[in-house]
C-alpha cells in the first residue's frame, strides 16, 4: 500500500470514528432527558398518592393543650408522646414545654434531623400559633409518622407573653369584605380586577407505571421548606394585594371550609373545595396551571396550613391566611371558632435553656411561688399536727366510727407486714406524693401519718397539710405504739408507756371484735377539699412534694454525725444549723 492509499484510510478511520462518537451521543442525549423526565413524574405521582392516602385516612392531626398536659401527667410514661418544637432556637431556651426537642421550621426534613423522630410513637409538633406546626405535621403523615399539631402552639400552653413572644391572636380591627351565597363573587365594581372567571383547567400530574413505593418523598418536602416561601399571609397584607389597583398580582383565594360556613360569608373571588377531596383530578383542575399564587383559608389557619404544605410539595405556590377566616372577619357569625385567650390558653410549666427539660421539674421552677404560698398558707393556720399514741388510742376506742382518722404507715412494705396499727394503710413515705397514692387518700376526714419514730411521718405530714388535708403525724410513730420490738425494729428511743394492739400481715386488718364499729380503714367516700384535689396548683405542690421525695434524701441526721462534721476539722463542708425552738428554750 503506497503512502497515499494509507493517508486515505487514515483519513476514513477518523471520520468513521467521528460519526460514531456523533451517532451515541446523539442517542445518550435523545434517551436521558426522557430518563429524566420519567424520575419527576414518578416523584410527582408518588407525592400524589401519599397526598391521597393521608387526606383518605380522615386522621384527626389536632391535640390541644389541654389534652397533651392530661396525657403527661396521667403517671404513664408509656403513652407520652415525642415533643417537636420547630421555634426559633432563641425563643425556646425562653421557654418551651418541658421534654421537647427544637429542630427549626425548616430543617425537619433534612436525613440528619428526620433520623431523630421517632417511628414507634405519636409525634406532638409545635410553633407558636400552631401555623407552621400545621404544615409540618401534615407533611409528615405524608411520611408515615403519626404526628399532631398543637393546636393554638405556644400561645395555648403558657399566659408568659415573654414566652409567647407576644404572639397572642386579637380579633381584627378592621371590617374586610365578606360575600353570602354559594359563588365566588367578585370585588367592588370601583377594582380594576381580571380573572374573576374559573381559571383554566390544571393537567393532573399524568399516572406512570412507575414503581412509586421506591420514591423518595423527603426531597421535594425539604426543596418546599427550604424555599423561604413566608409560612402565612396576614389578612391586611391580602386586603391589600387585592385592592392595589394592580389585578396581574392577585392571587387565587382557595375556601376550604365547609359549604355551608362558605354560603353565610366568604372572602370575595374565593371558590369553595373541602379540604379531604381537594386533591381529586376533578378539583385539581379548578386551581391555577401556572405559578399564581393561591391563598387557602380556613377557620383559624391551621387546616389551611396543612392544605398548604400538601399543595407546595405537590408543586403549586400556596400560602395560608394567617387566623384563617377569624383573621378576616370579627363577625363571630361568619368566623366562628376565634381563639379566645380567656378559655384557649393555660398556664402550664415551661422549661427554660437548651435543654429538653423534664415536665415535673419544670412545674416546680415555673411556679415556685405557687408552693411558698401554699406553704406560708398552712404555717400561718397555727394548726396543731401531733398526735399521741394515747389520744389516737382513745378516739379509736370511744365506740363512736364517723370520727375515726384515716391512719397512714409510711413505713416500708417489709415492716408494715411484721405488725402495723389496725385499720392502717401502708404507703411508703417516698411514694405518698405520685399521682395514682394521693388519689388513696380521704379528703374529708383526718389522716394519721405514722413511721418508725415521728420524724419521716412529720414531713409527709406537713407536706400533705400544704395541699390542703388534715393531717396529723402519731409522735415518736411505731415506738409509742408498741413494745414488740420486732414491730418497732429496735427504733425505741425512750420505752413507751403503753401497749397498744397490733395487727400483722399485708392486709389493713381491723381492730378487736369486742368493739362495735364500723368503717376501720375505709378511708372514706373522698369528699372534698376546699380548694379540689384537682388542677394546676395543687399538682403543681403535688409534683413539689414527690419531687423532694423522691430525690432519697435521708430522713433526718444523728447528732453524732453532725458533730463528726463540725469536728472533721474542714470548715467547707459544715452545715447551716436552724433552731426553730423558742426563742427562751434557744
Amino acid at each position: 500500500m503506497t503512502k497515499s492509499e494509507d493517508k486515505i484510510l487514515a483519513v476514513v478511520c477518523v471520520l468513521l470514528l467521528i460519526l460514531s462518537i456523533a451517532f451515541f451521543s446523539f442517542i445518550k442525549s435523545d434517551e436521558e432527558p426522557e430518563k429524566e423526565e420519567d424520575g419527576e413524574t414518578d416523584s410527582a405521582v408518588a407525592m400524589l398518592d401519599a397526598t391521597k392516602t393521608f387526606l383518605a385516612s380522615g386522621k384527626s392531626t389536632m391535640i390541644t393543650a389541654e389534652a397533651l398536659y392530661a396525657n403527661l401527667n396521667d403517671n404513664y410514661a408509656g403513652n407520652d408522646p415525642f415533643i417537636l418544637s420547630i421555634r426559633g432556637a432563641a425563643d425556646y431556651e425562653i421557654g418551651h414545654i418541658p421534654g421537647a426537642i427544637n429542630i427549626g421550621f425548616r430543617s425537619v426534613f433534612t436525613q440528619e434531623n428526620l433520623s431523630k423522630l421517632p417511628t414507634n410513637k405519636q409525634i406532638v409538633v409545635y410553633c407558636y400559633t400552631g401555623h407552621t406546626a400545621s404544615q409540618i405535621t401534615a407533611l409528615l403523615n405524608l411520611m408515615d409518622y403519626d404526628a399532631v399539631c398543637l393546636k393554638w402552639g405556644m400561645c395555648s400552653w403558657t399566659t408568659n407573653s415573654t414566652v409567647t413572644a407576644n404572639k397572642y391572636y386579637s380579633a381584627p380591627t378592621t371590617g374586610f369584605p365578606v360575600v353570602t351565597g354559594s359563588t365566588p363573587g367578585t370585588w367592588s365594581s370601583t377594582r380594576t380586577r381580571c380573572g374573576g372567571d374559573e381559571p383554566a383547567p390544571a393537567a393532573p400530574p399524568e399516572e406512570t407505571g412507575g414503581d412509586t413505593e421506591e420514591v423518595d418523598l423527603r426531597p421535594a418536602i425539604q426543596n418546599y421548606l427550604s424555599s423561604g416561601k413566608p409560612p402565612a399571609i396576614p389578612a391586611q397584607d391580602l386586603s391589600d394585594n387585592m385592592n392595589d389597583g394592580d389585578s396581574s398580582n392577585n392571587p387565587f383565594i382557595l375556601s376550604i371550609r365547609s359549604s355551608s360556613q362558605y354560603e353565610i360569608g366568604h372572602i370575595p373571588g374565593a371558590i369553595n373545595i373541602a379540604f379531604t377531596s381537594l386533591f381529586t383530578e376533578e378539583n385539581l383542575s379548578k386551581l391555577p396551571d401556572d405559578d399564581t399564587q393561591i391563598v387557602v383559608v380556613c377557620y383559624t389557619g391551621h387546616t389551611a396550613s396543612q392544605a398548604t404544605a400538601l399543595l407546595n410539595v405537590n408543586g403549586y405556590n400556596a400560602i395560608p391566611l394567617k387566623w384563617g377566616m377569624t383573621g378576616w372577619s370579627s363577625n363571630s357569625t361568619i368566623a366562628p371558632s376565634a381563639f379566645n385567650k380567656a378559655t384557649a390558653c393555660y398556664n402550664y410549666p415551661v422549661s427554660m435553656g437548651e435543654d429538653a427539660g423534664d415536665l415535673e421539674t419544670a412545674v416546680i421552677a415555673d411556679n415556685a411561688e405557687v408552693v411558698l404560698t401554699a406553704t406560708n398558707d398552712f404555717l400561718s393556720a397555727g394548726k396543731g399536727t401531733m398526735i399521741t399514741a394515747e389520744a389516737l388510742y382513745n378516739n379509736l376506742n370511744d365506740n363512736y366510727a364517723s370520727n375515726d382518722p384515716f391512719i397512714l404507715s409510711v413505713r416500708s412494705g417489709e415492716q408494715y407486714a411484721i405488725g402495723h396499727i389496725p385499720g392502717a394503710v401502708n404507703i411508703p413515705w417516698t411514694r405518698v406524693f405520685t399521682e395514682e397514692n394521693i388519689s388513696k387518700l380521704p379528703t374529708n376526714k383526718q389522716i394519721v401519718v405514722y413511721c418508725y419514730t415521728g420524724h419521716t411521718a412529720s414531713q409527709v405530714t406537713a407536706m400533705l397539710n400544704v395541699l390542703g388535708y388534715n393531717a396529723v403525724c402519731l409522735k415518736w410513730g411505731m415506738c409509742s405504739w408498741t413494745t414488740n420490738s420486732t414491730v418497732t425494729a429496735n427504733k425505741y428511743y425512750t420505752a413507751p408507756t403503753s401497749d397498744f394492739p397490733i395487727t400483722t400481715g399485708k392486709s389493713p386488718g381491723t381492730w378487736p371484735a369486742t368493739r362495735t364499729r364500723q368503717g376501720c380503714g375505709d378511708g372514706g367516700d373522698g369528699g372534698e377539699l376546699e380548694e379540689a384535689t384537682t388542677g394546676v396548683t395543687f399538682d403543681i405542690v403535688r409534683i413539689a412534694c414527690n419531687n423532694y421525695l423522691s430525690e432519697g434524701k435521708p430522713p433526718a441526721i444523728g447528732a453524732s454525725d453532725l458533730y463528726d462534721i463540725f469536728d472533721d476539722g474542714n470548715a467547707s463542708n459544715d452545715p447551716f444549723v436552724l433552731s426553730i425552738r423558742s426563742s427562751s428554750e434557744y
